[in-house]
């Protein structure tokens, strides 16, 4: 794992400003050379230390999860 320099850390701010998120977290896991999960967890740390809201796909993670289930149930029969 490498440090991220301060013009790479100042693109993944901006990128977070404007929303766009999954760009900022790739960004971050190129950079840093962790994976997607890692960087993930430090950019939505990084954009609550910096006071950037994040918007969750909260919507897609439940309807992902309703569908594992109803997945799941249908192999089980």
């Amino acid at each position: 794992m490498r440090q991220v320099d301060d013009s790479r850390l100042g693109l993944i701010l901006m990128l977070l400003r404007e929303g766009n998120a999954r760009q900022a977290i790739k960004a971050y896991q190129e950079e840093a050379n962790v994976d997607y999960e890692i960087a993930r967890v430090r950019v939505l740390e990084l954009a609550r230390q910096q006071g950037i809201p994040v918007r969750q796909r909260l919507i897609l993670r439940l309807a992902l999860l309703a569908l594992a289930g109803l997945l799941g149930l249908m192999l089980s029969h």
